[in-house]
């Protein structure tokens, strides 16, 4: 058996690719109005993506001597535009190991909550 489409209110066709002739007349007589919908929710979208967000993964944590914690840890970063930064932090104990073998224990930031960091003149 192969599959049917179900289409939306308005198109039809093998792949609902259609548009129904009533739904273009009435889609026409709106004109002006969709359009102006349109250009808003664009702009919304747009601010959003500028807005600063916390974006989490899973990564070892790797120093700049080649070192690395002996497990991935679950972590966090805050990306957006200008001043998006970490606002709330947490230390975390992490145990690390060495290609060298050498294995030692440090405490390391965990961002906790993103926001925008406003300037602080001394």
């Amino acid at each position: 058996g192969g599959y049917k489409c179900i289409c939306r209110t308005g198109f039809s066709g093998e792949f609902c690719h259609v548009k129904d002739q009533q739904q273009q007349q009435r889609s026409r007589s709106r004109g002006r109005s969709s359009r102006k919908r349109s250009r808003l929710t664009r702009k919304k979208k747009r601010q959003q993506s500028k807005k600063c967000r916390k974006e989490k993964f899973r990564d070892y944590y790797i120093e700049p001597d080649g070192c690395r914690s002996v497990k991935p840890y679950k972590m966090s970063n805050c990306v957006g535009a200008g001043s998006c930064g970490a606002i709330k932090t947490r230390t975390r104990s992490v145990k690390f190991v060495c290609p060298n073998g050498k294995k030692y224990k440090k405490d390391v930031q965990n961002v906790r909550r993103c926001g925008t960091k406003r300037e602080v003149y001394g």
